[in-house]
Protein backbone atom coordinates (compact mmCIF):
# COMPACT_ATOMS: atom_id res chain seq x y z
CA UNK A 1 0.00 0.00 0.00
CA UNK A 2 2.89 2.58 0.40
CA UNK A 3 4.40 1.95 -2.93
CA UNK A 4 1.33 2.61 -4.48
CA UNK A 5 0.85 5.83 -2.46
CA UNK A 6 4.51 6.69 -3.20
CA UNK A 7 4.09 5.87 -7.06
CA UNK A 8 0.44 7.90 -6.96
CA UNK A 9 2.66 11.03 -5.36
CA UNK A 10 5.26 10.52 -7.48
CA UNK A 11 2.98 11.23 -10.55
CA UNK A 12 1.69 13.85 -8.89
CA UNK A 13 5.08 15.44 -8.78
CA UNK A 14 5.71 15.05 -12.49
CA UNK A 15 2.34 16.20 -13.35
CA UNK A 16 2.81 19.07 -11.31
CA UNK A 17 6.34 19.90 -12.97
CA UNK A 18 5.28 20.26 -15.90
CA UNK A 19 4.68 24.22 -16.49
CA UNK A 20 5.46 26.56 -18.73
CA UNK A 21 8.35 27.40 -17.15
CA UNK A 22 9.46 24.00 -17.93
CA UNK A 23 8.67 24.30 -21.56
CA UNK A 24 5.09 23.06 -22.01
CA UNK A 25 2.11 24.75 -23.42
CA UNK A 26 -0.01 26.93 -21.20
CA UNK A 27 -2.86 24.09 -22.52
CA UNK A 28 -0.60 21.32 -21.42
CA UNK A 29 0.31 22.84 -18.05
CA UNK A 30 -3.24 23.51 -17.39
CA UNK A 31 -4.24 19.80 -18.16
CA UNK A 32 -1.75 18.78 -16.04
CA UNK A 33 -2.19 21.08 -13.21
CA UNK A 34 -5.93 19.69 -12.82
CA UNK A 35 -4.77 16.26 -13.19
CA UNK A 36 -2.56 16.25 -10.41
CA UNK A 37 -5.48 18.21 -8.61
CA UNK A 38 -7.95 15.37 -9.30
CA UNK A 39 -5.09 12.59 -7.92
CA UNK A 40 -4.33 14.69 -4.55
CA UNK A 41 -8.44 14.88 -4.28
CA UNK A 42 -9.01 11.18 -4.90
CA UNK A 43 -5.99 10.06 -2.88
CA UNK A 44 -6.17 12.58 -0.31
CA UNK A 45 -2.75 13.83 -0.94
CA UNK A 46 -1.85 17.10 0.77
CA UNK A 47 -0.04 20.19 -0.19
CA UNK A 48 2.82 19.82 1.40
CA UNK A 49 3.08 15.90 0.32
CA UNK A 50 2.78 17.14 -3.86
CA UNK A 51 6.13 17.52 -4.34
CA UNK A 52 7.89 15.41 -2.24
CA UNK A 53 10.14 12.57 -4.07
CA UNK A 54 9.46 8.92 -3.09
CA UNK A 55 11.45 7.26 -0.26
CA UNK A 56 14.21 4.75 -0.99
CA UNK A 57 13.95 1.79 0.82
CA UNK A 58 16.93 -0.14 0.26
CA UNK A 59 18.96 -3.58 1.42
CA UNK A 60 23.22 -3.09 1.95
CA UNK A 61 24.71 -6.71 2.76
CA UNK A 62 27.50 -5.71 5.48
CA UNK A 63 27.76 -9.41 7.64
CA UNK A 64 26.86 -10.71 10.58
CA UNK A 65 30.70 -10.23 11.58
CA UNK A 66 30.08 -6.30 10.92
CA UNK A 67 26.75 -5.84 13.29
CA UNK A 68 28.58 -5.27 16.18
CA UNK A 69 31.33 -2.36 17.10
CA UNK A 70 33.33 -0.55 16.31
CA UNK A 71 31.34 -1.34 12.63
CA UNK A 72 28.13 0.24 14.46
CA UNK A 73 29.50 3.31 15.63
CA UNK A 74 30.39 3.87 11.87
CA UNK A 75 27.06 3.62 10.44
CA UNK A 76 25.29 5.08 12.92
CA UNK A 77 27.95 8.63 12.13
CA UNK A 78 27.30 7.80 8.30
CA UNK A 79 23.49 7.51 8.49
CA UNK A 80 23.45 10.75 11.07
CA UNK A 81 25.28 12.96 8.51
CA UNK A 82 23.30 11.59 5.10
CA UNK A 83 19.96 12.52 6.76
CA UNK A 84 19.05 8.66 6.50
CA UNK A 85 17.41 6.06 8.99
CA UNK A 86 19.43 2.63 8.94
CA UNK A 87 17.85 -0.44 11.20
CA UNK A 88 20.12 -3.30 11.58
CA UNK A 89 18.68 -6.53 10.29
CA UNK A 90 20.53 -9.67 12.18
CA UNK A 91 18.93 -12.41 10.70
CA UNK A 92 20.51 -11.82 7.17
CA UNK A 93 23.85 -10.07 8.28
CA UNK A 94 22.39 -5.95 6.55
CA UNK A 95 21.65 -2.93 6.86
CA UNK A 96 17.81 -1.83 5.49
CA UNK A 97 18.52 2.25 4.84
CA UNK A 98 15.58 4.78 3.95
CA UNK A 99 16.00 8.09 2.89
CA UNK A 100 15.60 10.52 0.09
CA UNK A 101 18.16 10.68 -3.23
CA UNK A 102 20.73 11.33 -3.20
CA UNK A 103 21.08 10.90 0.71
CA UNK A 104 20.87 7.19 0.43
CA UNK A 105 23.11 6.88 -2.53
CA UNK A 106 25.59 8.87 -0.77
CA UNK A 107 24.90 6.58 2.22
CA UNK A 108 25.59 3.41 0.21
CA UNK A 109 28.86 5.23 -1.38
CA UNK A 110 30.44 5.93 2.36
CA UNK A 111 29.71 2.60 3.27
CA UNK A 112 31.22 0.77 0.57
CA UNK A 113 34.51 3.40 0.82
CA UNK A 114 34.84 2.86 4.69
CA UNK A 115 33.82 -0.24 3.79
CA UNK A 116 37.13 -1.47 2.31
CA UNK A 117 39.18 0.82 4.26
CA UNK A 118 38.71 -1.08 7.12
CA UNK A 119 39.27 -4.45 5.31
CA UNK A 120 42.93 -2.82 4.23
CA UNK A 121 43.09 -1.71 8.05
CA UNK A 122 42.72 -5.23 9.39
CA UNK A 123 45.35 -6.76 7.00
CA UNK A 124 47.89 -3.91 8.40
CA UNK A 125 47.06 -4.42 11.98
CA UNK A 126 47.56 -8.36 11.03
CA UNK A 127 50.26 -8.14 9.42
CA UNK A 128 52.11 -5.18 11.96
CA UNK A 129 54.66 -5.84 14.29
CA UNK A 130 53.18 -5.05 17.41
CA UNK A 131 50.22 -7.60 16.54
CA UNK A 132 52.69 -10.49 15.90
CA UNK A 133 54.23 -9.57 19.26
CA UNK A 134 51.74 -11.06 20.95
CA UNK A 135 51.27 -14.53 21.33
CA UNK A 136 48.10 -15.37 23.17
CA UNK A 137 44.97 -15.57 20.93
CA UNK A 138 42.50 -13.43 23.39
CA UNK A 139 45.25 -10.19 23.40
CA UNK A 140 45.51 -10.42 19.41
CA UNK A 141 41.78 -10.62 19.39
CA UNK A 142 41.87 -7.39 21.86
CA UNK A 143 44.58 -5.48 19.76
CA UNK A 144 43.02 -6.12 16.69
CA UNK A 145 39.66 -4.90 17.55
CA UNK A 146 41.21 -2.02 19.11
CA UNK A 147 42.77 -1.05 16.18
CA UNK A 148 39.86 -1.02 14.07
CA UNK A 149 38.18 0.79 16.57
CA UNK A 150 40.77 3.60 16.41
CA UNK A 151 40.52 3.44 12.61
CA UNK A 152 36.72 4.02 12.94
CA UNK A 153 37.00 6.72 15.12
CA UNK A 154 39.54 8.25 12.86
CA UNK A 155 36.99 7.93 9.94
CA UNK A 156 34.21 9.46 12.11
CA UNK A 157 36.16 12.62 12.23
CA UNK A 158 36.58 12.31 8.36
CA UNK A 159 32.61 12.11 7.51
CA UNK A 160 31.89 14.83 9.82
CA UNK A 161 34.55 17.26 8.31
CA UNK A 162 33.04 15.51 4.49
CA UNK A 163 29.48 16.11 5.58
CA UNK A 164 30.35 20.28 5.05
CA UNK A 165 29.09 19.12 1.73
CA UNK A 166 25.84 17.48 2.68
CA UNK A 167 24.08 20.93 3.85
CA UNK A 168 23.68 22.40 7.18
CA UNK A 169 22.24 20.62 10.41
CA UNK A 170 18.69 21.88 10.15
CA UNK A 171 18.45 20.74 6.40
CA UNK A 172 19.54 17.24 7.40
CA UNK A 173 17.58 17.50 10.58
CA UNK A 174 14.53 18.33 7.77
CA UNK A 175 15.34 15.13 5.81
CA UNK A 176 15.20 13.38 8.69
CA UNK A 177 11.74 14.31 9.82
CA UNK A 178 10.87 13.56 6.34
CA UNK A 179 11.87 10.17 6.55
CA UNK A 180 10.39 9.75 10.12
CA UNK A 181 6.79 10.80 8.53
CA UNK A 182 6.56 7.83 5.90
CA UNK A 183 4.29 5.70 6.55
CA UNK A 184 7.12 2.54 6.81
CA UNK A 185 9.51 3.86 8.90
CA UNK A 186 9.15 2.02 12.02
CA UNK A 187 11.14 3.66 15.23
CA UNK A 188 13.89 1.19 16.06
CA UNK A 189 16.05 0.96 19.19
CA UNK A 190 19.23 -0.92 19.15
CA UNK A 191 21.80 -1.31 22.10
CA UNK A 192 25.46 -1.23 20.86
CA UNK A 193 27.03 -5.06 21.43
CA UNK A 194 30.75 -5.38 21.67
CA UNK A 195 33.18 -4.55 23.97
CA UNK A 196 33.96 -0.41 24.02
CA UNK A 197 37.82 0.07 22.78
CA UNK A 198 40.31 0.70 25.31
CA UNK A 199 41.13 4.32 24.31
CA UNK A 200 44.20 4.37 26.07
CA UNK A 201 45.67 1.87 24.07
CA UNK A 202 48.53 2.43 21.56
CA UNK A 203 46.64 0.03 19.21
CA UNK A 204 43.91 2.32 19.23
CA UNK A 205 45.76 5.31 19.12
CA UNK A 206 47.85 3.95 15.71
CA UNK A 207 44.57 3.32 14.19
CA UNK A 208 43.30 6.33 15.03
CA UNK A 209 45.85 8.17 13.23
CA UNK A 210 45.60 5.82 10.67
CA UNK A 211 42.31 6.74 10.37
CA UNK A 212 42.48 10.40 9.85
CA UNK A 213 45.01 9.89 6.84
CA UNK A 214 42.14 8.23 4.89
CA UNK A 215 40.13 10.79 2.03
CA UNK A 216 36.30 8.88 2.07
CA UNK A 217 35.34 11.39 -0.97
CA UNK A 218 37.35 9.36 -3.12
CA UNK A 219 37.99 5.60 -3.66
CA UNK A 220 39.77 3.88 -1.94
CA UNK A 221 42.87 2.22 -4.58
CA UNK A 222 44.02 3.76 -7.89
CA UNK A 223 41.22 1.31 -9.53
CA UNK A 224 38.77 3.31 -8.18
CA UNK A 225 36.98 6.51 -10.54
CA UNK A 226 37.08 9.71 -7.77
CA UNK A 227 33.89 10.65 -6.77
CA UNK A 228 32.86 13.71 -4.55
CA UNK A 229 30.23 13.03 -1.88
CA UNK A 230 27.76 14.82 -3.14
CA UNK A 231 28.97 15.34 -6.14
CA UNK A 232 29.53 13.04 -9.19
Amino acid sequence: MAEDLDRIRERIRLLRGRTEAAGCTSAEAEQAALAAMALMAKYQVPEDLADRPPIRNMIYKVGKARLRRPWTDLYHEIFHWTACRGYIRDFDGSLQIEGFEPDVEIAVYILDVTGRILDDERKACLASAAYKRRKLPRTRRTHLADWLAGVVMGLRHKIREAARDLGDGKERARRLDLVDQHSTTQAVTYKPRGRPPTTSSAAFQEGAQRGLKHDIRVGVGTADTPKLIGGA
